[in-house]
């Protein structure tokens, strides 16, 4: 079997080999909503741990509605990711009957977007939805903060990045909202054990560049190797994917207790409810709303 991928467009381009192959693939980071609806999860030998992109905007675009912001601006990256991601958050927006005010695209590397942030003021923008990776993320927020636009920021999962907040700076991320499937939580005994033996085996030199990446990867390879035990070794495609649709035993990782996470129907383990609020305060990911940090430590299934 194979754990992977980062990226949803190097992932797109690459499914076709495993089920030609029946070769069962195990996606712990990569989001975009078609890697696990390319194929009926019947005839599928791909799962996913990771949050899809569709559960995502449906969470970003909740928020702005129920902050009563109504003229929104996408920004979005030319990638497979980017423009997978402002499918989404369109047709989220449309089931709420708002259009964007503003749309704008850009290849990564771009150093700065502050004339598109410009237009999109003028636009009389007052929320902005940023699809892209970690570093480009961080040239939005600059943007934002030189076209001295007001407007609260969302984002996936990616703005919560380490590489955000060394790029932009504390203040410039202050206040960015993404949809987290965990957050630091010290009162959870599996989270602060993970963190610890990190830190050991890392050491300082080498911060987290992503929580949810290192947890989804780490429960990813505990589950595929309890598929195995149940298998009693037999690695074939068909039989991995048996078992995943069958688990006989629940499994507590880190970022939550899987009990049967995978059906025949479904194989993406993470569900609407399994998502959180986070936001940028002081330097760190916290949770943004006070009673989802109180929720945090019931198992979410």
């Amino acid at each position: 079997f194979t754990v992977g991928y980062c990226n949803s467009g190097v992932a797109a381009k690459a499914l076709d080999v495993y089920h030609d192959h029946q070769h069962l693939l195990m996606i712990p980071v990569a989001t975009g909503t078609a890697l696990t609806a390319r194929y009926a999860p019947s005839a599928s030998f791909v799962f996913r741990l990771s949050v899809r992109d569709s559960l995502q905007a449906t969470a970003i675009v909740d928020e702005i509605v129920r902050r009563g912001l109504t003229r929104v601006a996408i920004f979005a990256d030319n990638t497979g990711y980017g423009e997978g991601g402002l499918k989404d958050v369109k047709q989220r927006l449309e089931e709420k009957k708002l259009t964007p005010v503003h749309v704008a695209r850009f290849d990564l590397g771009v150093s700065t977007l502050t004339a598109a942030m410009q237009e999109a003021k003028a636009a009389g923008a007052n929320a902005i939805v940023s699809y892209t990776v970690g570093p480009e993320q961080a040239v939005v927020l600059q943007s934002r903060a030189e076209a001295r636009l007001a407007a609260p920021l969302f984002g996936p999962w990616t703005l919560a990045f380490r590489s955000v907040i060394e790029r932009a700076g504390a203040s410039v991320v202050e206040g960015a909202v993404m949809p987290q499937t965990i957050i630091q939580d010290l009162a959870h005994e599996r989270r602060t054990s993970f963190l610890a033996r990190y830190r050991k085996l890392a050491g300082d030199r080498a911060p987290m560049g992503s929580l949810m990446a290192a947890t989804q990867t780490y429960d990813a390879v505990h589950l595929m190797l309890r598929a195995l035990f149940q298998t009693r070794g037999d690695a074939r495609g068909p039989a991995l994917k048996d078992a995943l649709e069958n688990l006989q035993h629940a499994y507590s990782g880190v970022v939550t207790t899987y009990d049967k996470p995978f059906g025949p129907t479904d194989h993406d383990a993470i569900t609407r409810n399994m998502i959180w609020l986070g936001t940028w305060r002081g330097g760190e990911v916290h949770f943004l709303n006070a009673d989802d940090a109180r929720r945090a430590a019931t198992i979410q299934r």
